[in-house]
């Protein structure tokens, strides 16, 4: 909503000549004086400014000033339209927080229409609110798509989970994370087997509904909100089990094991267990290396392929 209320609406000619004015206590004189004779004497150039600005660009809102006779409260927010020759200005107490002036069309229509100055207030802020909860709309649409946008960057787009470009990304900000709060992270990393044999004798759309179900074995497995799961090559996993001891971690892959066991699922997989409690000077290759190379003499003792 929009809060605080207009102080006053004056209607000048292009060089800020005061031709009426509506004052918050709803009363309107007429004068001849200038707008600037209330404004202090080091802000005229500042007014000036504005005048130029607002000549230019038809419109201006929530322009901040000091002024010294109109009202002793300040700062004000001054908004100006030009409408032909005239120029009307309305000050308001408080920052109306509009960042955008498509309807200000319409704002101008709702003050030449109505002279009476309590209509004037309720047309302004009425608009002002209407154009404020647009904004507003508009503000948790762009949130909303910006998730949306963020989801599809980090996760992989058949399995939905993270790709390896988010990998790359958190690894080593969740392992400064392990070393400074000193817990464990077990890394697992899986591998089907003979998977390429299955994409070439059953299809990439058989090959591809295998990848998505191992993937949901993982991700029903793991911890929410604790583990991170990615798909890091075609169909190469990686796991952080994180603040994860070794028995703990041997019953997420059991409980793994044994669902894709049921799914007839054929995998291989290597753990490396890394304790963050301890000084470790293993970089993220070297520990992947490490694993890779495990799961691989894994392989080929079950005599599969990748």
């Amino acid at each position: 909503m929009i809060n605080g209320p207009v102080l006053f609406v004056v209607f000048c000619d292009e060089k800020l000549n005061i031709k009426k004015v509506y004052y918050e206590d709803r009363c309107e004189f007429s004068s001849d004086e200038n707008f600037l004779k209330y404004i202090p004497d080091e802000l005229k150039d500042k007014m000036n400014h504005f005048l130029k600005t607002l000549t230019a660009s038809g419109a201006i809102l929530n322009y901040k000033v000091k002024m010294n006779i109109v009202t002793k409260r300040e700062p004000i927010f001054l908004t100006g339209i030009v409408d032909g020759n005239n120029i009307i200005l309305i000050g308001t107490q408080e920052s109306q927080q509009i960042k955008e002036e498509k309807r200000i069309e319409e704002l101008k229509e709702a003050v030449i229409s109505h002279p009476d100055f309590s209509k004037v207030e309720e047309e302004l802020l009425n608009e002002l609110s209407k154009m404020n909860n647009e904004l507003t709309d508009l503000s948790r649409e762009l949130a909303r798509k910006n998730e949306e946008l963020k989801h599809l960057s980090i996760r992989d787009h058949l399995t939905n989970l993270y790709n390896k470009r988010y990998f790359d990304e958190v690894i080593t900000k969740e392992i400064h994370r392990a070393q400074r709060m000193k817990y464990p992270i077990t890394f697992v990393l899986s591998d089907l087997d003979n998977f390429k044999k299955i994409n070439d004798t059953k299809g990439h759309n058989y090959g591809d509904k295998f990848l998505k179900r191992f993937s949901e074995i993982i991700l029903s497995s793991i911890r929410d909100d604790v583990d991170l799961a990615f798909r890091i090559g075609g169909d190469e996993f990686l796991i952080c089990l994180l603040d994860c001891d070794e028995e703990k971690a041997e019953e997420i892959t059991d409980r793994i094991n044994k669902k894709a066991d049921y799914a007839k699922i054929k995998f291989s997989y290597a753990c490396k267990f890394v304790d963050y409690s301890k000084k470790v000077n293993l970089s993220i290759s070297k520990i992947l290396n490490s694993i890779d190379k495990k799961m691989l003499n894994r392989k080929k003792q079950k005599g599969v392929m990748r």
